[in-house]
């Protein structure tokens, strides 16, 4: 498994943060999103129970509750704030080829009121800046 970080995961009464997961590959990949507390320490859920095989071209959009977007795969932990790790199934350098972005957005109205994007990390770099 080969992981990009995303730190400010919220999930509140109004907002939700989801994770955008492209596979530009030519094979399918199994993708999926930890999420963990404010404290950190273990993962508070379990993201083989949550993982989706994403398609070549294909996208899977994972959130920490129910939106207005339509989701694949719902994280529901509970979890008001912390981090997430997403997870995928591919080699190191394949795993470049899985595109993700993470974002908050309130989950009251459609359109959406608020947006907000994440900074995505992988190991120690920042991608996207």
């Amino acid at each position: 498994m080969h992981a990009w970080s995303s730190p400010g995961v919220v999930s509140t009464a109004n907002l939700a943060t989801l994770f955008a997961c492209t596979n530009t590959l030519t094979t399918s990949v199994l993708v999926g999103v930890e999420l963990f507390g404010p404290a950190g320490g273990a993962a508070l859920n379990d993201a083989s129970a949550t993982s989706l095989e994403v398609a070549p071209g294909g996208t899977a959009l994972f959130s920490t509750q129910i939106t207005v977007f339509s989701v694949d795969s719902n994280l529901a932990t509970g979890v008001s704030k912390g981090s997430a790790r997403v997870l995928t199934t591919t080699s190191s350098k394949a795993s470049q080829s899985i595109l993700c972005s993470a974002f908050v957005s309130d989950n009251g109205s459609d359109p959406p009121g608020v947006m907000l994007s994440l900074p995505v990390i992988r190991k120690t770099t920042q991608q996207g800046d």
